[in-house]
């Protein structure tokens, strides 16, 4: 019977451990997507003004060609895994408010 308490109790304890580690994560993730928006923020302060169509392109060929080779540049992949990841870049959303606030103006 004795046993049968300590192992609830060992049970309840990791659940409880696992949950607040959750929360940790859950923590730390929207620490990370306030970092990513204020990076995004400032870049946009900082480039946003001084972009122009040459450097709009320079920005997005380095980019591609950082990715390239930090992932080894394995050609069949690049379209598929470049659209993922420069879509969530923060260059990608600062060229992109460059780009639209061009054509409105």
């Amino acid at each position: 019977m004795k046993d049968f308490f300590h192992r609830r109790k060992a049970k309840e304890t990791e659940q409880k451990i696992m949950q607040e580690l959750q929360e940790i994560k859950n923590l730390l993730q929207v620490i990370k997507r306030n970092q990513e928006q204020e990076i995004i923020t400032n870049l946009d302060k900082a480039i946003l003004p001084k972009l122009t169509p040459e450097s709009v392109l320079k920005l997005v060929e380095f980019t591609t060609r950082d990715f390239l080779e930090t992932n080894g540049g394995y050609p069949e992949k690049v379209k598929i895994v470049m659209e993922g990841h420069f879509r969530h870049s923060p260059v990608k959303q600062v060229v992109s408010r460059w780009i639209r606030r061009e054509t409105n103006e």
